[in-house]
């Protein structure tokens, strides 16, 4: 995947899922590999696969989220990132996450909150500009 040789990883994956169908890292790595191909319906079952055999990480809580993002099942991918911030607390990408869903919804208020904390969070963060550039398109003036 490494070299976005995503059919030859789908593959092998493939292959090793039938050894090992319970294999935790391999259903959110098949997972990942199917966004990656924009097989969205295929990721989502990997990674709702991969949550049943292990609940309590919550990574696949994530990846669930974003894959229901692409989906634009906006309130869906919320609940994922919400219960994945509330299971581990501190992922300044998770919060942006949450900000886009709620934007998505027109949910505008609780959009300017998460983009906030999200500045707040991480002033020098990756998608900080985007988020700049959002906040003002709603109108948000500063404090």
């Amino acid at each position: 995947m490494a070299k976005n040789k995503f059919k030859d990883a789908e593959v092998l994956l493939k292959t090793a899922l039938s050894q090992i169908p319970d294999d935790y890292a391999g259903l959110l790595l098949m997972a990942s590999c199917c966004v990656s191909q924009n097989k969205l319906s295929e990721a989502e079952k990997y990674a709702q696969d991969a949550h049943s055999v292990y609940p309590e990480e919550p990574l696949a809580l994530s990846v669930l989220g974003v894959i229901r993002t692409k989906k634009g099942e906006y309130d869906k991918a919320l609940n994922n990132f919400s219960a994945y911030e509330k299971a581990l607390p501190g992922n300044p990408n998770t919060i942006y996450n949450k900000a886009v869903c709620y934007d998505k919804m027109g949910r505008k208020q609780e959009a300017i909150a998460e983009y906030l904390r999200y500045q707040n969070e991480a002033p020098s963060g990756e998608f900080n500009e985007l988020v700049t550039s959002r906040l003002t398109e709603l109108g948000y003036k500063g404090p």
